[in-house]
């Protein structure tokens, strides 16, 4: 079955799932909350999503920290080469 946008609205409401896991790459993120921000049956449903694991969270229970890039985690290259880019 798909979503009422399409595959982009089906993709849209599977990175909601993994934002909510904190599984969700930045750029991810970013192309989700673009989403979020024109389609209001996509935003609807992350509302939904966001209100329900946070009742089904253990009380006190912090949402999962989002997950760094692959290659921030494993490139002393790339974090050098960032840390001078904001310079």
């Amino acid at each position: 079955m798909k979503a009422a946008g399409g595959e982009l609205c089906a993709r849209t409401r599977f990175w909601v799932s993994l934002r909510i896991d904190g599984e969700l790459s930045q750029l991810e993120c970013a192309l989700l909350d673009a989403h979020l921000s024109r389609c209001p049956e996509c935003r609807e449903f992350a509302v939904g999503a966001e209100f329900t694991a946070s009742k089904l969270r253990p009380e006190g229970a912090a949402p999962p920290a989002p997950q760094q890039e692959e290659s921030e985690q494993k490139s002393p290259v790339f974090t050098g080469l960032s840390s001078k880019l904001r310079d």
